[in-house]
């Protein structure tokens, strides 16, 4: 008997532990949603910015969609494709986030110094409140700043397992281009 309440006792524990380690499924950005959809039509793009470095590639375009049964129904905003040697992942920003997501990078940005004193042997990473989803649940933009002790710089993620890090690049290098890509659709 003792041993039945045992395995019972455990699996709770064991389902738990599982469901830690599992990403959960990420909904999609309205943008997202709208990108992805078969029946939406790319109407313009142009690439805003570009953040290379020897780890992993982000690549910023302003982008404008249209749905073809619905001609004047814009849907705007920034794709951030991100790349590196094991992975890649796609993430949009509606032009209302935009300008927010710009101001809370500089913000991060300008706290850089302080964290440059924590440096040990475990990365840490410093984020932004904007961009905190306490159980995340949608694919969006999650950038940060990184001290390891090797290197430390700009880490993007979209609240999936892959972080693609940026050595010697900081958050301000995306606030500018966020700024700009907001300008850029606010005139079209």
């Amino acid at each position: 008997m003792r041993s039945a309440v045992t395995v019972l006792a455990l699996v709770p524990m064991l389902t738990s532990a599982q469901s830690q380690s599992e990403k959960p499924s990420l909904q999609p950005t309205a943008l997202e949603a709208v990108a992805m959809q078969g029946n939406a039509k790319l109407t313009w793009a142009w690439e805003i910015a570009r953040i290379e470095s020897s780890d992993a590639r982000a690549i910023l375009t302003a982008v404008e969609y249209e749905y073809p049964s619905s001609p004047g129904s814009k849907f705007r905003g920034v794709r951030v494709e991100l790349s590196n040697t094991a992975a890649a992942d796609t993430v949009f920003i509606e032009r209302d986030r935009l300008r927010v997501a710009a101001s809370a990078l500089s913000r991060l940005a300008a706290s850089v110094p302080r964290y440059n004193s924590a440096r040990d042997s475990v990365p840490h990473f410093h984020g932004s409140e904007e961009f905190v989803q306490k159980r995340p649940s949608i694919h969006t933009l999650n950038p940060s700043y990184y001290v390891g002790p090797d290197s430390e710089g700009l880490a993007i993620s979209a609240f999936k397992r892959e972080v693609f890090k940026f050595p010697t690049h900081s958050p301000s290098e995306l606030a500018p281009a966020l700024t700009a890509a907001a300008d850029l659709l606010d005139a079209r």
